[in-house]
């Protein structure tokens, strides 16, 4: 099988540091998809690869989280919304790993306690788009609290994106090649 006839190697990020936290609970619906369209799933989780801000002692993640985001083909970041922002883990991802995403598809979602928060992620559209090249899915999913319970997503219409998002993304990067 040559290469383009492989499937394509998706890694999901998750960059939420709660171990059952509503990023993983979108992590998780998200690489049960990638199967789906066609496409290979890894899984990386800031909450087995330290990654600390850069320059911070200890950041022994990032080699491994590096490694990871260059073998994929395609990424997608689920992580949670503070303060109209990504959290500071994803940002040390950035600054560690960023340039392992160059050139590659990447897919956004966010997880949040409001429905108000949903232009948090032009924050990093932007740093994917202008200082790392990604190619950004012109589609993300937000959701909110009250989309989950029981460490399941109960709005049909977030599966529904969380499912056309893993679809793009993996036809995306299969294109891209």
């Amino acid at each position: 099988m040559t290469e383009s006839q492989q499937p394509p190697r998706i890694v999901v990020l998750n960059a939420g540091l709660s171990p059952a936290g509503l990023t993983q609970v979108l992590t998780q619906a998200a690489l049960e998809r990638i199967g789906h369209h066609g496409g290979v799933g890894e899984f990386l989780d800031v909450q087995s690869d330290r990654v600390l801000p850069y320059g911070e002692p200890g950041a022994e993640g990032a080699g491994r989280m590096r490694d990871g985001l260059d073998r994929a083909e395609g990424i997608i970041i689920c992580f949670p919304v503070y303060n109209f922002n990504m959290n500071a883990t994803l940002k040390s991802v950035l600054e560690h790993c960023g340039p392992a995403m160059t050139g590659k598809v990447v897919g956004i979602m966010a997880t949040a306690g409001g429905r108000f928060g949903y232009m948090s992620v032009l924050s990093l559209v932007q740093s994917l788009m202008f200082d790392l090249r990604a190619w950004v899915v012109p589609r993300q999913v937000y959701a909110v609290t009250e989309d989950f319970a029981d460490n399941q997503i109960l709005n049909q219409d977030i599966r529904r994106r969380v499912d056309q998002l893993v679809h793009d993304t993996t036809d995306m990067a299969r294109r891209l090649r």
